[in-house]
């Protein structure tokens, strides 16, 4: 079935055609493919680690990772972290 489909087949006025096609395109149809290593990101989470050496991953987490969630853990002491 195709998306033409559909839309004939749940009778879509203007409006709901629009909302649907959006939503159901390819997002990625621009997307160009990356061909040089981008690393950046590393570093950021480099420091993530070396902060939970000193404090402890169950702090990393929470405190550099999800602060605005924070993580009750049952055993913050078994908890590890790496890249």
């Amino acid at each position: 079935m195709t998306l033409k489909d559909i839309i004939v087949k749940y009778s879509l006025n203007g409006e709901e055609q629009t909302v649907f096609t959006k939503y159901t395109r390819n997002h990625f149809d621009n997307a160009e493919e990356i061909t040089e290593d981008n690393n950046g990101f590393l570093a950021v989470w480099e420091n993530i680690i070396r902060f939970a050496k000193i404090f402890g991953a169950d702090k990393a987490i929470n405190q550099k990772v999800c602060p605005k969630r924070p993580v009750a853990f049952a055993s913050p002491n078994t908890l590890d972290i790496s890249i």
